[in-house]
């Protein structure tokens, strides 16, 4: 996925200067096996948000869609906005998602795993449009 041509995954000088001076803020991820916090970097923006800190990369933690589509993801040839019905998005996403889609009209989340990976991300709908993105890892 990329965002506004970014790759999900970019170093914190590419996104500054893709998007500006963020607010910079502490963002705290689970337990370690030896019980340590470990603590990364939130670059926070108006309508979305990237953690990181671990060797230098940052992903796309958070997106708040707007009504316009003007913000977007990008999943191959398709976009991903505020625009995007349940309907586009189970036909973007394919069996799994139409599916539940099917079996939970009144909207909610939806958490789709990335190929050979325990990370993924959870899309949010409200009134049958995409309101929201978050990544999703086990930390």
């Amino acid at each position: 996925m990329k965002f506004n041509g970014l790759k999900h995954s970019s170093t914190k000088e590419v996104i500054i200067k893709s998007f500006g001076q963020p607010k910079i803020q502490a963002f705290v991820c689970g337990f370690s096996e030896d019980n340590d916090i470990d603590t990364l970097e939130q670059l926070v923006y108006k309508d979305f948000s990237f953690v990181g800190g671990y060797n230098d990369k940052f992903v796309l933690y958070k997106i708040q869609f707007d009504s316009l589509g003007e913000i977007y993801l990008e999943h191959g040839d398709k976009k991903l906005s505020g625009l995007t019905t349940t309907t586009d998005f189970a036909k973007i996403f394919g069996d799994k998602a139409k599916d539940y889609m099917r079996k939970n009209p009144n909207n909610g989340s939806i958490l789709l795993f990335s190929k050979d990976s325990d990370e993924g991300g959870t899309f949010t709908f409200r009134d049958q449009k995409l309101i929201r993105y978050e990544y999703w890892t086990p930390c």
